[in-house]
């Protein structure tokens, strides 16, 4: 676990060994020698890891694989075929996080650094990947990103979910929706977690904020906390609110439904929202 910066919440990769092993999430380049210390303090050999497996390519799960690429040449990256060109040549992707993370990005973050294209290897929906004693099922789960991956585990039937199932609410195991701009679907997001639901997890390994255990009580949170929030934001965007007034309508629904006054930022939403909701009206 590691923390982002300008954010309580924890970013969480997870290391996946069979007689070979996975690297599931490596968090932004900045975190690249913080995870290799820590697989040093498990006495991990570097040697056996066979794949690094972002979930997205968005800067907090993906953003640190062509660090991990020119470390180790010989470890495949998996990736979803949308996300390819986009690490192959970070340039679009380091442009597009500027504008999301502002000018000074790189400094608290790193540079997404390419990734070659040997090392590539382009996901298919529903391939396996075994490991040797146990395999990881690549499932495509779009609508918090159309590069979104999840990743199915044989051995303990949990689910590394990226941000298919939310992020837990600071500290609680109380999931909320994970609706980044620019390309989030409010449709694929719902149809994506029944999906999931359908797999009957025994466990959700999230990426920010650790697990979760009851997995059907979790995925009919997350549904209820997306329709609020788009039953909040719908009518806002509408009436022309700006992002602060409609970020409040947010956090007071969450202090509703948690008791808790958060830390959240409610910034990301509201935006990915809004475009979804602009890109809906624009198609009546």
């Amino acid at each position: 676990e590691s923390k982002t910066p300008d954010t309580r919440d924890k970013m969480v990769s997870y290391l996946v060994r069979g007689q070979q092993a996975a690297l599931i999430e490596t968090g932004p380049t900045n975190h690249g020698p913080l995870i290799e210390e820590g697989l040093r303090k498990l006495k991990f050999d570097l040697k056996e890891l066979a794949y690094i497996i972002p979930t997205h390519i968005h800067i907090d799960h993906g953003g640190g694989v062509g660090w991990w690429a020119k470390k180790l040449p010989y470890v495949k990256i998996v990736i979803h075929p949308q996300g390819v060109p986009h690490m192959v040549d970070p340039t679009r992707l380091n442009a597009s996080t500027k504008l999301a993370f502002g000018d000074g990005f790189e400094s608290r973050y790193g540079a997404i650094q390419p990734v070659p294209p040997a090392q590539v290897h382009t996901a298919t929906d529903g391939e396996v990947l075994p490991l040797g004693g146990r395999d990881l099922k690549i499932i495509f789960t779009p609508g918090h990103a159309p590069h979104h991956i999840s990743i199915w585990e044989s051995k303990t039937r949990g689910l590394f979910s990226g941000e298919a199932l939310g992020i837990p609410m600071d500290g609680t195991d109380i999931p909320f929706p994970a609706c980044a701009p620019p390309a989030f679907d409010l449709e694929q997001y719902l149809a994506t977690a029944e999906q999931l639901r359908s797999l009957k997890p025994s466990i959700i390994f999230y990426s920010h904020d650790g697990i979760g255990r009851d997995a059907p009580r979790l995925i009919d949170q997350l549904g209820q906390h997306t329709r609020a929030f788009a039953s909040i934001l719908e009518p806002a965007v509408k009436a022309g609110e700006n992002t602060e007034q409609m970020g409040k309508r947010l956090k007071d629904y969450i202090f509703k439904t948690t008791g808790k006054v958060t830390e959240y930022s409610p910034d990301m939403a509201v935006m990915g929202f809004a475009l979804y909701f602009k890109r809906k009206a624009e198609k009546k």
